[in-house]
């Protein structure tokens, strides 16, 4: 039964999705011949509620999930302050919205503002977190699919790894198809549908846990909500509490999937974008921010809950589990997988193409021809490949697991926070080294990785994202005075 629901889930959700790309793909086709900018950018010219769920879709994957109910299930609803950090990122971007705008991309600003290397560095170090995000989270698919089959009894161990493999093997061919057919516009068409179908069944699903809470004998419900601060710092840490907080700040500023969705609506209309990054803000913190913290409140009595089994927990400690929840969490599974994954993929491509491997004018002027798209394919077909079997590949040389490197996600990506607040508090583009505040973040980000690892220190652990933001702000801000000096001396 578990695998026939896998099945009709995936199903579903896949026709659902490459239905609507089609419809999209031809109605743009009737309209104007493709090109490179619409299907990277939408032609610039997609609407607010697109924008949105763009955003949304970015910010509520498997791992945004995962991380948010594991807070809820370990500090209540301190897990919420976390989570409104990273509402306020896309916030805090309102003030520069004129100068996103303005770009091509992440990359692009930052070449614009401080020079070429600056841009390749930066856009190597996004590809690198891109293609180890989009692994990490087809590894978290994985294992939930993989719980879901060996919670079966007419399924072996054996056969609930192999299904869990080809299943998500399944939604990642599946994505690649409708994100290489429709572009950012078509990705944007199927995400209204993937994330109504998201919040629709994880909010149901929490109230329905939420209300049955009291049959599970343990912590009362106010303690499992509010917990207390000594419980907070047990499970967490006031270290970790401000680091949490620091890298959701932060995010959205060096995240190339968030700056190509807000590019994408830059010429609809004045002001759209500012009304798009608060939009955004209030519905992820709304979705995944609240109701995904509460899920983790709602199984605060459940024994032996675990990052990689939460989702199946959730539906075997409800007291209305059956065929139709388990039908539903099969549909979040692949819904949130593929909503993150569509908008990494064409981030990753939108970096190749434009950033890596011609100048952002050139890209323009050959937007219209058909080698473009072409090659864009190519690379989305090449990226996903990396992602997941190279990513994997990787890992078993080293030993280690997806989730231990999951660091180098944070990393070499945080590296480009100096470069970029730098270039948004600034309004004149002189070419500057900023290249080297990247790379020197980057040196302090794994070095603390590594001594905090060699010496078994949690502090050097959780803080080696901090670290990096701080390096990379400072680093910078001694190249640009020390450029200043330079220039006046001269």
């Amino acid at each position: 039964m578990t695998l026939k629901l896998a099945f009709l889930a995936l199903a579903v959700v896949f026709i659902a999705a490459l239905a609507v790309a089609l419809v999209r793909s031809r109605l743009e086709k009737t309209k104007q011949a493709p090109s490179l900018i619409s299907f990277l950018l939408g032609g610039r010219q997609l609407g607010k509620m697109s924008i949105v769920n763009l955003l949304l879709s970015s910010s509520f994957g498997l791992n945004a999930i995962f991380y948010a109910a594991w807070l809820g299930y370990s500090i209540g609803l301190w897990g919420v302050v976390i989570q409104a950090a990273w509402a306020v990122s896309f916030l805090l971007l309102i003030p520069y919205s004129n100068k996103l705008d303005t770009s091509n991309s992440l990359h692009d600003f930052l070449g614009h503002r401080f020079g070429n290397p600056t841009r390749k560095v930066a856009a190597l170090c996004s590809l690198v977190g891109m293609m180890y995000l989009m692994g990490w989270e087809v590894g978290i698919g994985e294992a939930s699919f993989q719980t879901f089959f060996a919670s079966s009894s007419d399924i072996s161990t054996a056969e609930a790894l192999s299904y869990g493999n080809w299943f998500t093997l399944a939604v990642v061919v599946g994505t690649l198809l409708y994100t290489a057919l429709g572009g950012l516009q078509g990705n944007a068409a199927v995400d209204k549908l993937l994330n109504f179908l998201k919040v629709t069944i994880l909010i149901v699903v929490t109230i329905l846990l939420l209300g049955s809470f009291h049959e599970t004998p343990g912590r009362s419900f106010g303690q499992a909500v509010f917990p207390s601060w000594e419980t907070m710092v047990e499970n967490l840490g006031v270290w970790g509490l401000i680091t949490n907080i620091i890298f959701n700040l932060s995010w959205q500023f060096v995240d190339n999937s968030t700056w190509q969705s807000l590019i994408a609506g830059s010429n609809t209309e004045v002001k759209a974008t500012r009304w798009n990054l608060r939009m955004s803000a209030f519905a992820v913190f709304l979705t995944v921010g609240l109701f995904g913290t509460l899920l983790g409140v709602a199984l605060a009595n459940t024994e032996g809950v675990t990052p990689d089994n939460l989702l199946a927990l959730a539906v075997q400690s409800s007291p209305w589990a059956g065929a139709l929840l388990t039908f539903a969490m099969f549909i979040v599974i692949v819904a949130c997988m593929m909503s993150l994954l569509d908008g990494l993929l064409l981030a990753s491509a939108l970096t190749i193409v434009v950033d890596l491997m011609r100048s952002s004018e050139g890209a323009a002027a050959e937007s219209d021809k058909t080698s473009a798209l072409f090659t864009t394919r190519i690379a989305l077909l090449i990226v996903a490949g990396l992602s997941i079997w190279g990513i994997r590949y990787i890992l078993g040389l080293s030993g280690a697991s997806l989730f231990d490197f999951v660091y180098i996600v944070i990393i070499t990506q945080l590296a480009l926070f100096g470069p970029v607040l730098l270039g948004l508090l600034t309004n004149r583009e002189a070419p500057r080294p900023m290249w080297l505040a990247v790379v020197l973040a980057l040196i302090v980000g794994f070095g603390t990785i590594a001594i905090g690892t060699i010496t078994e220190t949690k502090f050097l652990l959780d803080g080696a994202g901090t670290f990096t933001i701080l390096a990379s702000v400072l680093v910078g801000l001694i190249i640009t005075y020390a450029t200043k000096s330079s220039r006046t001396t001269l």
